[in-house]
């Protein structure tokens, strides 16, 4: 569903007023309503929803239906004047308003059915990662400026999330009942494995990094199969899927604490180091700029990296709070 046409913005402001939404479509109004124009709009929609007498079961509204019972209702006079309107780009906020309003009105009587609430692990801070248990077992490390939202009823009928930002899962096997990922118009889908999903670099792609089992990646258009040790990439411009045969541990290491330094440039392993353990590390580039560093580190403190660090390159380094400063002769 893409939250830029009219129908579906309809269909899922009736939904969720109803509570009726999942939590990919609460995700998609989260967006559209990201426009301040929107966000008026739907608190005046909300607010005729409020004034609704209390004596039905709200049901979702068929779109078509209302605009026929609405074209019904109105003057001849009128209806010149309101297909103009449609074709007003400006106008069109207040369109999808006069469709949701009459719709409730001709179908929806009552707003007393229990709301679908959404357990939502709100978006971490700029300081801090967060892991979450979901209540079929599985984990997720969230990664700063991330968020993930899932429904109460997970795991009943369906495991669905859908998320923002980065976020590392390791999800507990179920045939019978797939994981599914919903970001923008891609799908990912999984059975029981370990992966890492980034939606913010490069800007326009989403990134999915296999460590372990397998993962499917589709839109309406295509399909495509990530196995171990693959990435799989969405480009959201030109809606290409395509398979790279590597993955970037040193890039998940903030969830996984395993980094693999392979005759990598210093400067790069510091940049990798800061974003595992949230601290800022100082270091003369210049002095650096010829430093190589090549080592292995599973699950390791930070004091214990730096200290190898020190003995492979000569260097020496002060911390004070979450700033580090590494000094020494360079590597020339």
């Amino acid at each position: 569903m893409h939250a830029h046409n009219n129908q579906s913005i309809a269909d899922l402001i009736s939904k969720y007023l109803a509570g009726e939404a999942n939590a990919t479509e609460a995700m998609l109004l989260d967006d559209w309503l990201a426009d301040p124009e929107n966000a008026r709009e739907f608190k005046r929609i909300a607010a005729l929803w409020n004034r609704l007498p209390d004596t039905a079961i709200p049901q979702a509204p068929a779109t078509q239906q209302a605009w026929t019972e609405l074209e019904r209702l109105l003057p001849a006079n009128r209806r010149p004047a309101l297909i103009r309107l449609i074709f007003n780009r400006y106008a069109a906020a207040s369109i999808i308003g006069l469709i949701i309003v009459a719709s409730l009105f001709w179908f929806l009587r009552n707003k007393e059915q229990a709301r679908h609430e959404f357990s939502r692990i709100t978006e971490v801070t700029t300081s801090e990662l967060k892991t979450a248990t979901l209540p079929d077992g599985s984990t997720i490390t969230i990664n700063k400026n991330s968020e993930i939202m899932y429904s109460t009823g997970f795991n009943q009928s369906d495991r669905q999330v859908a998320m923002k930002g980065e976020c590392y899962f390791n999800v507990v096997p179920d045939k019978s009942n797939p994981f599914m990922i919903s970001l923008y118009d891609l799908t990912i889908k999984v059975v029981g494995t370990a992966f890492n999903v980034k939606n913010f670099t490069p800007p326009g792609n989403i990134e999915v990094q296999v460590q372990s089992g397998v993962v499917k990646m589709y839109t309406q258009q295509k399909e495509i199969t990530v196995n171990k040790g693959q990435t799989g990439i969405y480009n959201k411009q030109r809606q290409e899927l395509f398979v790279k045969d590597t993955i970037d541990i040193n890039s998940i290491s903030y969830a996984t604490k395993t980094f693999s330094f392979n005759d990598i440039a210093f400067t790069d392993a510091c940049r990798y180091l800061e974003k595992a353990f949230n601290v800022n590390i100082s270091i003369d580039a210049q002095q650096f700029a010829g430093c190589r560093l090549s080592a292995q580190f599973d699950n390791k403190s930070l004091p214990y990296i730096l200290n190898i660090i020190n003995a492979t390159l000569n260097t020496t380094y002060q911390q004070q709070g979450n700033s580090i400063l590494i000094s020494g002769n360079g590597c020339r």
